[in-house]
């Protein structure tokens, strides 16, 4: 893990007082470069919020922070403005719908929602939305993405993303009716939601990187530690729904790749031997994230080859298309990305 990485991840997991030594990063020089790298790993909101009001920084980059904290705190507030309205539209026609990748324990912006629909529901939800001026979209999108719409409000730059199971690509990794059993309420400016306990989140949070991203953003390597530092994962049914729907072994693989990570910026283990198995693998210096994750293919093609044997057909065109023509491009974007990172970091190595 490059030595900025580090220092970043000590200032965002670390109290409010930054560690000595991140001042060298912030410089005009090199600023640039560490908040794009924040953009791309979903944390510029986060960044900019550690770094507003440090002495250290110059006044032009105390400038640049400031302007890119209120450009964030304005969308993280129409986000809010967002889901309030479509929470209160839901409540009022008795409309449950849990919230998941939307809030996180640390400053995060997004430009959408995602709500998942209680079972049954999903057409009711859309008509509710509907009714309350969401206009859904047309998007390209749903071809992939079967049980997925898109709605919009005027005068707002976010979107709702309204789904009917917990599934990536039109592939179902999680039990919503685990989900819904499990779920717990938190308040976001006034307003209740619910969202997935920290096992299915951990969970979710592992399916999403794994099938779909690729790779695991710092946020989602932040979002995980705190998860589990939390204290309140059920490692067993963790493994036992991964299991049930035949991606225990994508999870395991995971799962060492995380602690890999970890083992990158602490000595202590973080997640228990139930999970890693007694094996570990190496992860060589440099940048890190987005980290691109190993064996993805494997674990797709296994899940497909276990739900043919376990007789699940329903899903297999749509996984063959999702685990080959979706599974390409989105691998192609993020290569490319890291690609265009990595070329800004040995610029950014040669500055002073």
């Amino acid at each position: 893990m490059a030595d900025f990485e580090k220092a970043i991840l000590d200032l965002l997991l670390g109290e409010d007082t930054p560690p000595d030594g991140f001042e060298e990063y912030s410089g005009d020089s090199r600023l640039g470069f560490i908040l794009q790298y924040a953009e791309t790993n979903h944390l510029l909101f986060a960044l900019a919020s550690k770094l507003d009001g440090r002495k250290y920084l110059s006044q032009s980059a105390a400038a640049k922070v400031n302007q890119i904290l209120e450009d964030e705190r304005k969308l993280f507030l129409e986000l809010v403005s967002l889901t309030k309205k479509a929470q209160k539209a839901f409540d009022k026609n008795n409309c449950p719908v849990i919230l998941m990748k939307s809030f996180f324990p640390f400053a995060y912006t997004d430009d959408d929602v995602d709500c998942v629909a209680a079972q049954g529901d999903f057409s009711r939800c859309k008509k509710v939305l509907e009714e309350n001026n969401f206009a859904m979209l047309k998007n390209r999108s749903y071809l992939r993405e079967p049980f997925k719409r898109f709605f919009s409000v005027k005068d707002n730059r976010c979107f709702i993303h309204l789904h009917s199971k917990f599934s990536w690509d039109g592939v179902k990794y999680v039990q919503s009716k685990a989900v819904w059993k499990s779920k717990v309420d938190k308040e976001i400016d006034g307003t209740t939601i619910s969202v997935p306990s920290p096992t299915y989140d951990f969970l979710i949070t592992a399916a999403h990187a794994l099938f779909e991203n690729k790779c695991v953003y710092m946020s989602d390597f932040m979002n995980i530690i705190t998860l589990v530092e939390s204290g309140q994962m059920d490692w067993d049914e963790l493994l036992q729904m991964a299991d049930e729907l035949n991606w225990k072994s994508g999870l395991l693989w995971f799962s060492l790749q995380i602690e890999a990570l970890h083992k990158k910026i602490s000595d202590k283990p973080l997640l228990p031997s139930s999970i890693l198995r007694d094996k570990e693998i190496y992860i060589p210096d440099g940048i890190i994230f987005p980290f691109v994750l190993n064996k993805t293919f494997s674990s797709s093609f296994k899940k497909l080859f276990l739900d043919i044997v376990k007789f699940r057909f329903r899903q297999f065109a749509r996984q063959l298309f999702s685990y080959t023509v979706v599974d390409y491009c989105l691998y192609k974007r993020i290569s490319n990305s890291r690609k265009r990172l990595e070329t800004l970091y040995v610029d950014f190595l040669q500055r002073d």
